[in-house]
């Protein structure tokens, strides 16, 4: 097993967070549930659905189900690409792109932290942004967008619509459409064309994308646009004495 600090979400929470992963059933003993507990004020481990000594393990050891999540996997190869009337934006986010993306996507998105009662809302909420601002600066590739072009943003531009950030290995890190604009199938034409761009510039051949499994939205929209699901996970949190002792 394999622990390390997570200092990024340790920082902005104020509390230690931990994580394990490559986790054995045999090692999760009394006296290693311990030591995490005195290590970090919060461990978490993902684990597979499939891995069910692991997870019972987890559970016997004072650990809780946080969330679960579902991986997608499609073929980038995309037939009949059509758009019809979409102008759609493809290529690495500008500044004013990222200016304008970023306020989008602080609400809440479903994410394991979203619905925990223990930890302080401002703070989750300035982990969502500072993930988004270094996932637009450095982890992420592309920023797909799709544009409205009868309405000009204040800033220069038009009116972003729906969005897809992903990896230049396929992996695609969130998908999203503004409120004004669902049902209308933006959302799937853009996605399609990000995977074919994505094949396009850098022979990609294969795309991911997690979402958490009560996201049924972005499940129904993965399933439309041809992406079948690969595996799920768990993750599960383990709460240390200090975190446990924090005011709800």
């Amino acid at each position: 097993m394999r622990q390390e600090l997570d200092k990024f979400e340790s920082e902005i929470f104020g509390f230690t967070v931990g994580r394990i992963d490559e986790v054995r059933s045999f090692e999760l003993t009394p006296g290693t549930i311990d030591g995490l507990k005195r290590n970090y004020d919060m461990t978490l481990a993902r684990v597979s659905l499939t891995d069910h000594s692991v997870i019972r393990g987890l559970t016997r050891g004072d650990f809780e189900l946080m969330d679960v999540g579902l991986t997608f996997e499609r073929s980038t190869k995309v037939k009949d690409l059509n758009t019809g009337e979409l102008d759609i934006e493809v290529g690495v986010a500008h500044p004013g792109d990222v200016e304008q993306l970023v306020p989008m996507l602080v609400d809440p998105w479903g994410g394991r932290y979203d619905e925990d009662e223990h930890l302080d809302r401002d703070k989750v909420a300035k982990l969502r942004l500072e993930w988004l601002k270094n996932d637009l600066a450095g982890r992420t590739k592309y920023c797909f967008i799709a544009v409205d072009t009868l309405k000009p943003w204040t800033k220069g531009g038009f009116k972003i619509m729906a969005y897809v950030l992903a990896k230049d290995d396929g992996e695609i890190d969130l998908v999203g459409t503004l409120p004004d604009y669902r049902g209308q199938g933006i959302a799937s034409d853009l996605l399609l064309s990000s995977l074919h761009e994505m094949r396009q510039r850098d022979g990609v051949e294969q795309a991911t994308v997690r979402t958490h499994a009560t996201n049924y939205a972005a499940c129904r929209l993965y399933e439309s646009t041809g992406f079948k699901l690969h595996k799920s996970d768990a993750t599960f949190r383990l709460a240390g004495p200090r975190f446990e002792r924090r005011p709800l």
